[in-house]
């Protein structure tokens, strides 16, 4: 067959157009394994993506400082060269993603590398600023719920209150019941790293586990077992102590005398005991208050402690001073006079506490 020529007015004659040829057949196995490695690289690198913003390990958390200025790359780069994120690139575009990549505000935060990148970009991007929680020794459960309840609210401390059992943790096992009573159970220190993400649950089991983690450092538990003393024991003689004074040596010289009379069983007539029973009853203190915690009138230890105490205070329980005292009186000059007798006590009382003796 023979093949038609066309004519065109300025180019001559023309062959016909042929068809178009089929695609190759190796073109055509090309395009499935172009897909595949597509789908691979994106599996990939969203894998990676993903993986990234994970937390970067475990370890307390890092004061972290924004300043007016620094820009995100800065930030973000700071975060991971501070072994807080992954990866600076992966927060980065997580950033950009969620519209908070211009939201980061100057401030000081607390930042756990057990926080995930989206929750530090939150936390940073909300301005949610660390603040400090102090304990401080000598206070009841009732005058530190207050500020408990402004740094995790109300109703989140009252529902772990209401549903922690001794079984919560280790340090709680002496206690008998169901209920937990917090009453000297609060280690007295200055918490710096708290933050929007911090719940009252998570730094209550932190506060026991720091507890427990000075308490075997000292060989503390073995050694008020050594003296007849169960955990709960130790801490409400300590928490006695304390309220009595603060100073170590004084600390230990009152555990001598309190254990003596523990062991001669001779009540402890602790004043702080009854004053502690008055708080509880919501009445005036006095001497002859008729609660299970008034060691003027009950021989042996209140039911609980009665406060938080420094360590110092648990330390003078495990090792008392030697001696043989069975009294002592704070003078109204600051000092504290020990006796042996009924008779020497009541002179000592007479010489040096004339005001402070008179007020109960």
């Amino acid at each position: 067959m023979k093949t038609k020529t066309y004519y065109h007015h300025k180019l001559g004659a023309l062959k016909k157009a042929s068809k178009p040829k089929k695609l190759n057949l190796s073109f055509k196995k090309a395009i499935p394994v172009a897909f595949i490695i597509f789908v691979a690289i994106s599996a990939s690198s969203y894998f990676w993506y993903k993986t990234s913003l994970q937390p970067a390990g475990r370890g307390t958390a890092k004061t972290f400082i924004v300043s007016e200025g620094d820009s995100v790359g800065q930030i973000m780069d700071r975060l991971k060269d501070e072994s807080l994120i992954k990866s600076s690139t992966a927060l980065k575009i997580h950033a950009r993603i969620n519209g908070t990549f211009a939201k980061l505000k100057v401030g000081t935060y607390a930042i756990s590398p057990e926080y995930s990148g989206p929750q530090i970009v939150e936390i940073i991007s909300g301005g949610r600023v660390s603040t400090k929680l102090t304990i401080l020794a000598g206070k009841t459960v009732e005058e530190i719920t207050p500020r408990l309840y402004q740094e995790f609210g109300q109703d989140q401390v009252q529902e772990t209150l209401d549903s922690i059992t001794p079984e919560f943790h280790p340090i709680l096992a002496d206690q008998k019941g169901t209920r937990v009573n917090l009453e000297g159970y609060l280690l007295p220190e200055t918490y710096t790293d708290l933050d929007a993400s911090s719940t009252f649950e998570s730094w209550l089991k932190r506060n026991f586990d720091l507890y427990e983690e000075r308490i075997s450092k000292l060989d503390l538990k073995v050694r008020l077992n050594q003296r007849g003393f169960t955990m709960q024991e130790g801490f409400t003689l300590a928490s006695i102590i304390q309220q009595e004074s603060s100073k170590p040596d004084e600390q230990k010289k009152i555990a001598q005398v309190f254990e003596s009379r523990l062991e001669q069983d001779i009540s402890l007539g602790a004043d702080p005991t009854f004053i502690y029973a008055a708080k509880l009853k919501g009445v005036e203190p006095s001497p002859k208050i008729d609660s299970p915690y008034n060691t003027r009138i009950n021989k042996g230890l209140p039911p609980t402690p009665i406060g938080t105490f420094e360590l110092s205070a648990l330390q003078a329980v495990a090792e008392p001073a030697e001696g043989d005292f069975l009294f002592f009186v704070a003078g109204d000059d600051g000092k504290i006079y020990y006796t042996r007798s009924e008779e020497e006590h009541q002179v000592s009382i007479k010489e040096h506490c004339k005001e402070n003796c008179s007020l109960f």
